[in-house]
């Protein structure tokens, strides 16, 4: 059980969502990944929210790609983070380095609800041939809106972190054309 035990990734995911002047987790983002997402679900549980075969396929589809360009985008993390700029002890190269590992945390997690999306969106569809339902179970309705909307909210945060990495390198003297 141990090569596919999971919880470390989930784990540090959840160290990166800390407030980092007081070193503690950050309320507003445990609700603002965790919280906002099941209040979705529990929308789709009120409304009676269903998806059909179609959406399941397309979910599944989709996910599946994700899952697998995320991947790729977490080798790429990887080689990056092996660049010699990300050698040092000054301020600037910490806060580097922890970014960088804070990304992999995240696409690590993002590949892990994508493959869970992919799971549940699979099961969905296998329950609704097997039983001749017309659209998903609420419990698998309600479990992808909660998955769907902590991936959109995780990817959201992976793009700002690239995005602010990768602005601050462009900005590094080396990199500056002279003019």
């Amino acid at each position: 059980m141990g090569k596919i035990n999971v919880s470390i990734i989930v784990r540090d995911h959840f160290s990166t969502l800390r407030d980092y002047r007081s070193g503690k987790l950050s309320a507003g983002d445990l609700f603002l990944f965790f919280g906002l997402p099941l209040a979705l679900g529990l929308l789709a549980w009120w409304e009676n929210f269903s998806f059909d075969t179609d959406i399941l396929n397309g979910m599944l589809a989709a996910f599946s790609i994700f899952a697998g360009l995320l991947l790729n985008l977490l080798v790429l993390v990887c080689t990056f983070a092996g660049n010699p700029r990300f050698i040092g002890s000054d301020a600037a190269t910490v806060t580097r380095r922890r970014t960088i590992l804070e990304v992999h945390e995240n696409l690590s997690f993002s590949i892990l609800v994508s493959i869970a999306l992919v799971v549940v969106a699979l099961t969905g569809l296998c329950e609704i041939k097997y039983t001749g339902a017309k659209a998903s179970h609420p419990l698998v309705s309600i479990t992808l809106a909660i998955l769907l909307g902590n991936f959109i909210l995780t990817l959201l945060m992976i793009l700002k972190r690239i995005h602010i990495l990768l602005s601050t390198e462009f900005e590094r003297p080396s990199l500056k054309k002279s003019a």
